[in-house]
């Protein structure tokens, strides 16, 4: 969306929508695997209660960071970097100040994951309030044309960077289950 939005300045809300519509598709698709592997992890291998809430905690916080993804990348197609490092300066500012709370309060990892959602859902908040108040009135501008394209345009990048995170992550479903 990135280079689109930055060579065609006009069209970056219906680049806005259409790329948010992919990415809420994209993350309603990545909860069945998720949960697939939940699943089986919490009835075979004794997967907690309080792991498997943390992780559905952190699939839900996946979706406002996700969209927040989205309305930040305009502000490097207009070329206005500031904004988007002054709000992720801010964010994890904010996410270590809750997490330190949070733990000192107690909340162990399922606090974590809540600070996960708050955070994400701040960074969303104030994206939108600064894409607003700087760029443009996000309005909602769904193309399937467009959006079907950028899906298979992204297609390749997209399975690189899943597969590249399995890679480096898929040690710890294969090592759970022989834990002694």
């Amino acid at each position: 969306m990135n280079s689109l939005a930055s060579r065609d300045r006009a069209q970056a809300n219906r680049y806005l929508t259409n790329t948010a519509i992919l990415r809420l598709a994209l993350w309603a698709v990545s909860l069945i695997p998720v949960a697939l592997i939940a699943a089986i992890y919490y009835a075979f291998f004794d997967l907690t209660n309080d792991t498997a809430g943390a992780l559905a905690l952190l699939m839900i916080g996946m979706l406002p960071s996700s969209l927040a993804e989205s309305l930040a990348f305009l502000f490097n197609a207009y070329e206005k970097f500031e904004y988007r490092i002054a709000v992720d300066f801010t964010t994890r500012l904010f996410s270590v100040a809750l997490a330190v709370v949070v733990l000192l309060l107690g909340y162990g990892y399922l606090g974590l994951a809540t600070v996960s959602i708050i955070t994400n859902l701040f960074t969303l908040g104030v994206f939108w309030f600064l894409v607003r108040a700087t760029l443009f009135t996000p309005r909602w501008e769904p193309d399937r044309k467009l959006a079907r394209w950028m899906f298979f345009e992204s297609f390749p990048l997209m399975l690189n960077n899943l597969l590249s995170s399995l890679f480096f992550r898929i040690d710890i479903l294969i090592l759970k289950p022989f834990k002694g």
